[in-house]
């Protein structure tokens, strides 16, 4: 894998914004720069040609702005297991540039610069005021970043057995998936598959936590 520092990633009016939120939390943080960061799995080493063929694609001729002297890192990606949009159109543009890549995927890459003497564990504490929890990861290095490429083999098929006590099943369910799902949600899948007259499978659970969490900033948490 391959890190790429890119453009700026936010505004000076984003910045100053964060900026303020940030010191809200911790008033040791004196400045805060943000800049693109690609990620590019290959197969083999590129070639020189390749490589300056790349630059060109991604940066358009831009020099990647600096962190600042001794600022310390966070990266905001999407999050593991997921593809994103934007991963999908700059693969297809770089194939099509005859780029010998696998998969492009771009993060922001966070410098944050504080006062005395700062542990990671406090510079971690400041990351969940950078990054979008529902779509994105926080990593505390660039080579985290392998976690994005990886593959894994499809697990079978898992059937969730209702029985009589359908809510006690799907809330278990729920908790061993990770699925989020609100208990009004739980009563409308039991209603649901009752009417069906089967049991659930994992895939569908999933996917149905998938669609109603990306419209529950609306309808539970009421977000502008």
């Amino acid at each position: 894998m391959l890190e790429l520092p890119g453009q700026s990633a936010l505004s000076e009016f984003r910045l100053r914004k964060l900026l303020s939120s940030l010191q809200g939390q911790d008033d040791r943080v004196k400045s805060i720069h943000a800049r693109f960061a690609y990620f590019v799995a290959v197969s083999k080493p590129l070639s020189d040609d390749h490589r300056k063929r790349l630059n060109g694609l991604l940066l358009s001729g831009e020099k990647p702005p600096s962190l600042g002297k001794g600022a310390r890192k966070l990266y905001a990606v999407p999050r593991p297991g997921t593809i994103s949009p934007w991963s999908s159109k700059a693969t297809d543009i770089a194939l099509a540039c005859d780029l010998a890549v696998e998969r492009i995927e771009r993060g922001i890459c966070y410098g944050l610069q504080l006062r005395g003497e700062v542990d990671d564990k406090d510079v971690h504490a400041l990351g969940a005021l950078l990054f979008d929890r529902m779509t994105e990861a926080l990593l505390d290095s660039g080579d985290e970043a392998l976690a994005l490429f990886e593959s894994h083999e499809p697990l079978p098929l898992t059937t969730v057995t209702l029985g009589e006590n359908g809510n006690k099943a799907l809330a278990q369910a729920n908790k061993d998936f990770g699925l989020a799902l609100s208990d009004q949600e739980i009563d409308y899948l039991v209603k649901s598959y009752d009417g069906l007259g089967r049991n659930a499978t994992d895939a569908e659970l999933m996917m149905f936590a998938q669609a109603n969490s990306e419209h529950c900033r609306h309808n539970i948490f009421n977000a502008s």
